[in-house]
């Protein structure tokens, strides 16, 4: 969105600016353009002027008002370039002169003030310096609205993409435009969609799979009893279980997936539901619940939140695992193994991910059924790693309204 910020102030600039620079080129050529035409009106009038008063002068040797002979203030230049039988103009930036040269009797010449055409000049700058800032002024306006405009509709694009990155796929932007931007809206409206399929049918068929799996799995526990090697069936009953539990929880995640589905929350013990789920791992798990807090969850999700995450830290890290409740509302698992693999911790659990070998070689699906199961509650699983080595699994939740007194 910081992008998106930066477009408008630099779509106005760049508007003002084109505006501008075009106001000033076409000032430029009208300004010199002008002034060029009113030097020659000058010099037309004075090299008239100057006609009249050398008629008069050549017959009578009478002047006319304003013209002189051998004029002091005469430039130097034009008094060596004058000549006899014909005028030669000159301008010093401040008058139009007009010289003729008569033998024997010197140099007549007359000249004329160019104030008026300065004041117009003047004028006509101090128009263009206006104009200028008007059509700058104009232009940003124009800019920023379109720039506001485009921002809208990518910031829709934006947001209707990060919901899909993020899993809800039933957002559109709905960008009926016919420009490059409309395109992109609706390549992205076609992405969700397409993606939002898929999702859907691959959530269908592993929910499916899933379920079809509970029938035979519970004849494996009731097969399992009946096995008469004791070794055997203990091993039986404990692998039966697990692959029971997993088909359990899959069952738990599809359904919290399935319409962002929340859960029932309640005011619930947290100290007292993370006892409950390590109590199946015995000594294998340290626990430091204190006397918790409460918070808001579904008590069978967020036992089976702690589930998996112990589980995860069991099968894929090393002892010690420690189980403990932070500042009353936090869940966090350590364990002294290797450690989150980098992207683990920067994206998150994703299913059917594993890129890293050293934390064992499952495809790690209890984190992404606590990251699931947490999120349906409205908590928050965090991972990271401790610099003194282990992996690190938090779980925030929010706190329970505190009873109003009677």
């Amino acid at each position: 969105m910081n992008v998106l910020a930066r477009i408008g102030p630099r779509l106005a600039a760049t508007f003002a600016l084109v505006a501008a620079l075009g106001v000033a080129i076409s000032s430029v050529i009208v300004y010199r353009t002008t002034a060029a035409d009113l030097r020659g009106r000058l010099r037309e009038n004075t090299v008239t002027r100057l006609e009249a008063a050398a008629d008069l002068f050549g017959a009578s040797e009478r002047l006319v008002a304003g013209a002189r002979v051998d004029d002091p203030g005469l430039p130097p230049a034009l008094r060596r370039a004058a000549a006899p039988n014909r005028a030669v103009s000159y301008f010093d930036g401040q008058h139009m002169w007009a010289v003729q040269r008569f033998p024997g009797r010197g140099v007549l010449s007359v000249s004329q003030p160019a104030d008026t055409d300065r004041a117009f000049l003047d004028r006509l700058v101090r128009l263009f310096t206006m104009a200028g800032l008007a059509a700058a002024l104009v232009a940003t306006l124009v800019g920023a609205f379109i720039a506001a405009r485009i921002s809208r509709r990518l910031a829709r694009i934006g947001t209707v993409a990060q919901a899909a990155a993020s899993g809800r796929f039933e957002q559109r932007v709905g960008d009926r435009g016919r420009d490059q931007v409309g395109d992109l809206a609706r390549a992205v409206d076609a992405m969700a969609a397409d993606l939002g399929a898929r999702m859907e049918r691959e959530q269908r068929f592993a929910a499916d799979v899933a379920h079809e799996l509970r029938t035979p799995v519970a004849a494996l526990v009731s097969a399992s009893e009946l096995l008469d090697d004791p070794r055997g069936r203990e091993i039986a009953r404990e692998q039966v279980a697990r692959l029971r539990r997993l088909v359990d929880d899959l069952l738990e995640t599809f359904r919290a997936q399935k319409d962002g589905e929340r859960a029932e929350l309640e005011p619930v013990d947290l100290g007292g539901a993370v006892r409950t789920a390590c109590e199946q791992y015995g000594g294998r798990v340290r626990v430091d619940a204190g006397d918790g807090g409460t918070v808001e969850a579904e008590p069978r999700r967020l036992v089976r939140v702690v589930d998996n995450l112990v589980s995860n830290a069991l099968r894929y890290g090393a002892p010690p695992v420690v189980v403990a409740v932070r500042d009353g509302d936090r869940v966090e698992v350590r364990d002294a193994g290797p450690g989150f693999p980098d992207w683990l911790v920067a994206q998150g659990p994703q299913r059917f991910r594993t890129e890293s070998a050293s934390r064992g070689d499952g495809i790690g699906l209890g984190l992404t059924i606590a990251a699931s199961l947490a999120a349906s509650m409205g908590a928050t699983l965090t991972l990271s790693n401790d610099p003194r080595g282990g992996a690190v699994a938090s779980v925030a939740f929010s706190r329970a309204a505190a009873p109003e007194a009677a």
